[in-house]
């Protein structure tokens, strides 16, 4: 999954949004073509859906590194690591990890809350995630479609507009 991430990274730096779709609409058609055959063609249950996930997700990561490695390659890019890049690169990276701990404890403690609770108000919690969830997604796409049109700076504004409205 990492692998896919930085590749689909590296793509939208490009402005290169459609690629990874493609990949990732291909990739959950053979995902849910395996399951089916693993799951209740061969008889292997959960482990023939683990397996059909695997292979599918494998298979997507392989094929968008690939796409970056040639795309990089015909750029003159080096594609091995330098090592006083990657020193800097994980010196910036602090914040940026300091950020996804504390935002992970900060969706993590709710849900334990909720648990606590009982199944009620744990599904209600699930529920209110899935929504927000879904449209901070929504926003998100959003965002990144005004990005590669060049409304980088208008886009923020009807997307805070629109966060707004939909939190009332």
């Amino acid at each position: 999954m990492l692998l896919m991430l930085a590749a689909t990274g590296s793509l939208r730096g490009e402005q290169d949004l459609r690629t990874p779709l493609i990949v990732t609409v291909v990739a959950n058609l053979v995902n849910a073509a395996l399951n089916i055959e693993f799951v209740y063609g061969l008889g292997w249950g959960i482990r023939g859906s683990a397996l059909g996930t695997t292979v599918a997700t494998w298979a997507s990561a392989t094929w968008l590194v690939g796409i970056v490695v040639v795309r990089a390659r015909h750029a003159g890019a080096r594609v091995s690591p330098h090592p006083a890049g990657v020193l800097t690169a994980v010196r910036d990276a602090v914040p940026l990890f300091a950020r996804t701990v504390t935002l992970r404890l900060a969706l993590l403690l709710p849900v334990l809350l909720a648990a606590r609770l009982g199944d009620a108000p744990l599904a209600a919690h699930q529920i209110a995630t899935a929504v927000v969830t879904v449209i901070a997604y929504a926003l998100d796409a959003l965002a990144i479609a005004g990005q590669g049109r060049g409304r980088a700076r208008s886009l923020p504004a009807w997307c805070h507009r629109s966060g707004k409205a939909v939190a009332t």
